[in-house]
C-alpha cells in the first residue's frame, strides 16, 4: 500500500518492461511496488501479462515525492527498491534483480535513484538463492593429489556463480574461490578425515554452505610390531583390502596390526585405528621387490600374520577368505602389480605347552587348540625321538590304537 493518498505529487515515472519469477512472467494480479527505504513510494497491480514487445502491456508505477516534513514517498536521489507480490502464493519476494536500460537502444544502463519528473524503464527478476553442492565425499591415500568439485552447484535463474572454499581442519586450498580448488593429502600417522565447506554466490543471495569429506588412508605410515622391509611410499604397490579381520572369534581391536609377507619378507602392514566394519575397511600396501630383495615378488603366495597388541603375541595362523564381488578383485592369493585384493581374515593364536617328563609313567593334561586337535600329531614325534615309549589314555588305549 503507498504510504501517499491522492494522486500524490513529482511522480517519477516507472515502465516495467519484464516482470518473471521462476523464469514465468507475472501474471493478472500480481503486483510491483517501489520502495525507498521502508516507505511504499508506489505500486502496480497487473491486469495483463508484461510482453517486452507490447509497450501497452508495460506496467506502469507513478512514485510520488514525499511532502516536505513526512515520509509520504520518495526523496530525490534514493535508491529504487522493488518488491513483488505472487498472488497465487500469496507470498511477497523482496530480492529483484533490477536492469535499467535506454527504451530507445534497448541497452543496459546505469542504475537510476529518485529523479522528480523523469521516466525509468526497468527489467525485473525475482531472485532465488542459489544451491551449493561440494560434490560427494571422497577417500584417497596421503600425499595424493585432491580435486574438490562443486560444478554441481546451481542458481534457479541461471545466473554465474562465485565460489567459497573454507577448510575446517586448516587444509591450505589452491584456486579456493574456483568450482575446482585442489590440495595435496596431508601425510598422517593415521587414518583421518579433513571438512570443506562451499558456499556459493549469484551476486545478490549467497547459498546455503554444503559439505564435502575427505578420508585420508595413513598408507605409508610405519606399525609398531611389524616392520616392513622397504622404506619411504615403496613402488609398483598392490593394495591388500581387510573387510572382516577376528581373532579366536573375537574382532581385532584398535592397535592391533595385520601384515602379509611374502615368504619371511614383511612388504606390507597396518595398524588399526578403529574396528573393521562395513564403514571402515583396513588398507594395507605391498610394495614391488624391485631387485633389491626389499619388496613381494608378483607370483608369490600371499602369506598374513596377525599382531594381538593387549597380548603382545604374533600368530601365523591365519586364514584368509578372498572376496569376487567385483571382476576387477584379484583371488589367487598371490602378488600382483597394481592389483587390488578384498580379504577377511580369521587368525587363532598360537599355544605352546612344555611337558615335563620323569623317567617310568607321567600323569599330564595337555593344553591344546582348537577343540578337536590330533594328539597324535602332537606326540608321535616325541615318540619317534624315543623321548615317549608308550603314550596311553585313561582307558588304557595305547596311541598306535588312537588312529
Amino acid at each position: 500500500m503507498p504510504a501517499f493518498t491522492g494522486n500524490g505529487t513529482d511522480h517519477m515515472n516507472i515502465k516495467i518492461v519484464t516482470a518473471t519469477l521462476s523464469g514465468l512472467s507475472l501474471g493478472v494480479g500480481d503486483e510491483i511496488a517501489v520502495f525507498d527505504g521502508a516507505v511504499c513510494c508506489g505500486v502496480v497491480v497487473l491486469t495483463q501479462e508484461i510482453v517486452k514487445t507490447n509497450p501497452a502491456s508495460f506496467g506502469l508505477i507513478a512514485a510520488s515525492k514525499a511532502d516536505v516534513g513526512t515520509n509520504n514517498g520518495y526523496t530525490p536521489g534514493n535508491s529504487i527498491q522493488f518488491k513483488v507480490w505472487d498472488q497465487s502464493a500469496s507470498r511477497e519476494y523482496q530480492v529483484i534483480r533490477v536492469v535499467f536500460f535506454d527504451p530507445l537502444t534497448g541497452l543496459p544502463t546505469t542504475v537510476k535513484p529518485f529523479t522528480v519528473n523523469s521516466t525509468a524503464f526497468v527489467s525485473l527478476q525475482v531472485n532465488f538463492k542459489p544451491t551449493a553442492n561440494a560434490g560427494p565425499d571422497q577417500t584417497v591415500n596421503e600425499k595424493e593429489p585432491v580435486v574438490l568439485n562443486g560444478s554441481q552447484s546451481s542458481d534457479p535463474e541461471s545466473d554465474a556463480l562465485t565460489y567459497t572454499w573454507t577448510s575446517l581442519d586448516g587444509v591450505q586450498l589452491q584456486a579456493a574461490n574456483t568450482a575446482n580448488p585442489t590440495f595435496t593429502a596431508p601425510e598422517s600417522t593415521r587414518d583421518a578425515s579433513y571438512r570443506f565447506v562451499l558456499k556459493t554466490s549469484d551476486g545478490l543471495l549467497e547459498s546455503d554452505p554444503d559439505t564435502v569429506v575427505v578420508s585420508v588412508i595413513d598408507v605409508f605410515n610405519p606399525t609398531t610390531h611389524f616392520q616392513t622391509v622397504w622404506t619411504g611410499n615403496g613402488t609398483e604397490h598392490m593394495n591388500i583390502y581387510v573387510v572382516s579381520a577376528l581373532l579366536d572369534g573375537i574382532a581385532l581391536e584398535p592397535d592391533d596390526e595385520v601384515a602379509v609377507f611374502d615368504g619371511p619378507l614383511c612388504v606390507g602392514a597396518k595398524k588399526l585405528i578403529h574396528t573393521i566394519d562395513g564403514q571402515n575397511n583396513l588398507q594395507i600396501v605391498a610394495s614391488l621387490n624391485t631387485g633389491d630383495g626389499l619388496g613381494y615378488t608378483p607370483g608369490d603366495t600371499i602369506l598374513i600374520r596377525v599382531y594381538d597388541h593387549s597380548a603382545n603375541k604374533e600368530t601365523d595362523i591365519v586364514q584368509a577368505t578372498y572376496y569376487n564381488d567385483n571382476p576387477t578383485w584379484l583371488t589367487s592369493g598371490r602378488y600382483a602389480i597394481g592389483a587390488s585384493s578384498y580379504i577377511s581374515v580369521e587368525a587363532l593364536t598360537r599355544v605352546e605347552q612344555s611337558l615335563l617328563l620323569k623317567a617310568g609313567w607321567n600323569m599330564k593334561s595337555l593344553m591344546v587348540t582348537p577343540d578337536k586337535a590330533n594328539l597324535f600329531e602332537v606326540l608321535q614325534p616325541l615318540a619317534e625321538t624315543g623321548n615317549l615309549r608308550k603314550v596311553m589314555d585313561e582307558k588304557g588305549q595305547a596311541i598306535e590304537h588312537w588312529g
